[in-house]
């Protein structure tokens, strides 16, 4: 087995980087990632908005979703990746079950996320987050369940329950480690070494991993959201670290996937691209998947609401009040807005919630006033509400969450929790 000490590391950390250059600063794929898509409105989802009686409610697109899922997933299984679903994105649990049945596998961040996802009956799940403590981790642990440690507190933690359990549990342990990320590559959306998540590794660090009593099984690496050139620098970087400490047979590539989804041609070039770089290494046998979020559900789920009051002050064209709160349920959102009569137009004035909150206000993604005018009970179908969305959901003003639906060519059920 070959492994690198860290002046070797060292080395090719900065060699990797340099070669890096200026390229990640042309190949970005598409829009801005949380854009909602160009392509048309579902017309099961258009039926479905038409026949609702109340509003607000949340219409999931269930064959569009399926049919992405199912998609992404054989796309990966082309280049020997696997598919994990990050509850943190979306945890409903009907929708979850839905993605179990193509993903059988999920990436949690809470105590509470991972066992959600043990009822639903996932085949494997993999833990991160700064939410686990010395209980968590036992817990995980004695459940034989992927762990990664994302600090040197919870490192020491997790080591420190391996020793107490012995063998360690089943899963072995894993770290989350910081991409240092060229400047070349940043971008709002991208996280490096200044994120606050994951060991940013050293000389000392590694020594203490290296001698640690059980072996470091997994790495996982994340930038937020990426363009093909990061994402192809973030595999590079994961297999240097994996080369560096020796032991490592499991790599999660992270999520960010959300641009590069909509873009399948491009997505499948940089994946032909890690896929090389996985085959090159030098090692143990790598078991290497990636756990996307918003890529799986963003684009698959749309709210039905009514306008309330159409003549609030606006900069930007016209401003109207509907009965769902942008603060309650979509803080992080950017939808687009489409008049249910008339759903070939795109409403881009600002669109406010009903509490009585200054900021309760929808995000904008267009900038040009719309030339279309609404009244009130008029209503809208917004897109992009399929992650980030009722996961995150608050009840300020008591404002009930929206009920959900799952639409299909033969109609629409509403679920319940």
């Amino acid at each position: 087995m070959r492994t690198g000490g860290w002046a070797r590391y060292v080395a090719e950390l900065s060699a990797l980087r340099e070669a890096t250059g200026s390229a990640g600063t042309t190949t970005a794929a598409g829009a801005a990632p949380f854009d909602p898509p160009e392509s048309g409105l579902p017309a099961r989802i258009l039926r479905a908005a038409a026949q609702v009686k109340s509003t607000p409610r949340i219409l999931w697109d269930v064959p569009g979703l399926t049919a992405h899922v199912r998609s992404l997933g054989q796309l990966m299984a082309r280049h020997n990746l696997g598919l994990h679903v990050a509850l943190k994105a979306c945890a409903s649990a009907p929708i979850v079950t839905l993605l179990r049945e193509t993903a059988r596998a999920a990436d949690v961040a809470t105590i509470e996320e991972y066992r959600l996802a043990r009822t639903l009956g996932f085949d494997r799940i993999s833990a991160t987050g700064p939410a686990f403590g010395p209980v968590h981790i036992r817990e995980l642990l004695a459940d034989g369940v992927l762990f990664d440690a994302q600090s040197p507190v919870q490192l020491t933690q997790l080591l420190n329950q391996q020793a107490h359990a012995g063998a360690g549990g089943a899963a072995g342990w894993g770290l989350r480690v910081r991409v240092p990320l060229p400047d070349s590559l940043r971008s709002s959306t991208s996280r490096g070494q200044e994120s606050r998540f994951g060991l940013v590794l050293n000389e000392e660090l590694t020594g203490r991993i290296r001698s640690a009593p059980q072996s470091v099984q997994r790495i996982r690496v994340h930038t937020g959201e990426v363009t093909p050139d990061l994402l192809a620098f973030r595999a590079r970087y994961a297999l240097l670290v994996a080369r560096l400490l020796g032991t490592v047979t499991q790599i999660n590539l992270g999520g960010g996937l959300l641009r590069l989804s909509r873009r399948p041609d491009v997505l499948e070039a940089v994946l032909q691209t890690v896929a090389a770089e996985l085959r090159a290494h030098e090692g143990p046998e790598l078991n290497v998947w990636m756990e996307p979020g918003a890529a799986l559900t963003l684009d698959h789920a749309y709210l039905v609401t009514e306008v309330l009051d159409a003549d609030c002050a606006s900069v930007h064209g016209q401003g109207v009040v509907v009965d769902a709160s942008a603060w309650n349920l979509a803080p992080w959102a950017y939808p687009s807005f489409h008049p249910v009569d008339d759903p070939s137009q795109v409403f881009t004035g600002d669109v406010f919630g009903p509490s009585l909150y200054e900021k309760d206000h929808f995000r904008r993604t267009a900038r040009t006033p719309s030339a279309t005018r609404l009244a009130a009970g008029d209503r809208l179908l917004a897109t992009s509400f399929g992650a980030y969305t009722l996961v995150h959901a608050r009840h300020f003003g008591q404002l009930p969450a929206p009920d959900q639906y799952l639409v299909d060519d033969q109609g629409m059920e509403r679920v319940d929790e």
